[in-house]
């Protein structure tokens, strides 16, 4: 199922995969459907060249072949298994660098956080939770919870081995 990790449409060649950047709000995160159109019709584009990059660097196998064409898994609106494996080839394949893998974590300023939520609702693997509530998932280092963080409560947090970067 499509996480909106954005990466089908970093890799592609020829741009026939529209980014969900800035279209999706924390209300629409997760919805079956965004705006009017279909959510086939909003991502893939008539210029699909099916050079298939997207396809095999997809971390969570999303995008299928149907009928010869590609389709992205857009699952249930509520994810609650995430197929990552941390393998870090979409870093290899980003065309722009725009992807780094260091075996990050998420930090939690408890001194900031209000316990409003966001995070939780914006994380497509939930992972973030509050209070006692185990984690439905695992990160997938998205990032979607440091941006939507209404009081930036929340940062990167590197773990470290030694003195050295894992």
């Amino acid at each position: 199922m499509c996480t909106h990790c954005n990466l089908c449409a970093e890799i592609c060649p020829v741009r026939a995969i529209e980014s969900f950047e800035g279209k999706i709000t924390q209300e629409e995160f997760g919805k079956p459907y965004f705006n009017s159109k279909s959510y086939k019709e909003r991502i893939i584009k008539a210029n699909c060249v099916m050079c298939m990059k997207c396809y095999e660097q997809c971390p969570v196998k999303a995008i299928k072949i149907i009928d010869g064409k590609l389709e992205i898994n857009k699952g249930d609106a509520s994810p609650s298994i995430i197929n990552c494996t941390l393998c870090s080839l979409c870093t290899k394949v980003c065309p722009n660098g725009a992807l780094k893998f260091e075996m990050n974590r998420i930090k939690l300023n408890p001194e900031l956080c209000t316990l409003c939520g966001e995070c939780v609702k914006i994380c497509p693997s939930q992972t973030m939770y509050l209070k006692d509530r185990y984690p439905g998932g695992f990160c997938v280092m998205c990032g979607r919870c440091i941006k939507y963080c209404p009081v930036g409560a929340l940062s990167i947090k590197t773990i470290t081995w030694g003195g050295e970067i894992l």
